[in-house]
């Protein structure tokens, strides 16, 4: 097979034999991917097409029965690769985890809560200057909970898009939303990368740490930003839904109040008036 006339990448192969043959025939990650020249960002697009690409012909789910072990085989291989290369890309050493979108690369850390329906991961990006961003990646456990992921995904980016950008702090911005398939089942979930706060804790933790009880002054403060926070919310066409203890994280040093967890907001349709009023099913 040849490579684009001046680069060292080769052509994407078309039959499942061209596939096997190229990632059996690899023996860097440079040989699949490309060399490591240009930006990171330029670099991980080009290598995830084609990631995608081989992994559309070598998925065994794919293939006929009678090849299904050797393209497991390589499948394997392939993920091997892509992760390797986004590690030297991203400068990311040992075996954490890279996930890479049509953004951005995360270099995904270790879990920091579970939630009922997802784990949120500690994550890092790079900025457009350079610089790392910190932030928590949501992943569902099951698929069947991705419409569950998306709702969440809306929620955010209406309230972002309509709401009064003065309460903003009151709600996690949503960096990003995308699909991920897990490379060695092939199941696909929806994912939300929000920003990652810090300082704060969740009322389920400020009750288990006070368990006699809080200064009523506390109370008050915690009450009123509460509902700043949903008015913030239903005045962009947003309704919770699940206004837990477990959703509601508290700043005590700097009374600041973020709601969380998002995956059970209605939306409000917008009357003649211009104003947001009873909910709707999304």
């Amino acid at each position: 097979m040849t490579g684009t006339p001046g680069t060292t990448k080769p052509a994407l192969p078309k039959t499942l034999d061209e596939a096997l043959d190229l990632v059996g025939g690899a023996g860097e990650p440079e040989d699949l991917f490309g060399p490591y020249d240009g930006t990171p960002e330029a670099c991980l697009r080009s290598g995830m097409r084609t990631y995608r690409a081989l992994a559309r012909l070598l998925h065994p789910d794919a293939v006929p029965e009678g090849r299904k072990a050797a393209a497991q085989a390589v499948f394997a291989r392939l993920s091997d690769l892509w992760t390797r290369y986004q590690q030297t890309i991203t400068g990311v050493t040992g075996r954490q985890v890279v996930i890479t979108t049509r953004k951005r690369a995360y270099a995904v850390g270790g879990e920091r809560a579970r939630g009922d329906i997802a784990t949120l991961y500690k994550v890092a990006h790079a900025a457009a200057d350079g610089t790392e961003i910190c932030a928590l990646l949501k992943m569902p456990r099951a698929v069947s909970d991705n419409d569950l992921m998306e709702r969440e995904a809306t929620a955010l980016a209406r309230i972002a898009r309509e709401g009064d950008r003065k309460y903003k702090a009151y709600v996690p911005a949503l960096i990003e939303s995308f699909r991920h398939r897990d490379a060695a089942t092939g199941a696909e979930r929806r994912a939300n990368v929000v920003e990652r706060v810090r300082g704060f804790f969740s009322l389920a933790e400020v009750r288990e740490a006070y368990s006699d009880g809080l200064d009523a002054r506390d109370v008050v403060w915690m009450w009123r930003r509460l509902l700043v926070a949903l008015g913030y919310a239903h005045r962009a066409g947003v309704v919770h839904g699940a206004v837990v203890p477990d959703h509601v994280l508290i700043h005590p040093q700097d009374h600041g109040l973020v709601l969380v967890d998002w995956c059970y907001a209605t939306f409000l349709e917008r009357g003649t008036d211009g104003r947001y009023g009873a909910a709707t099913e999304h």
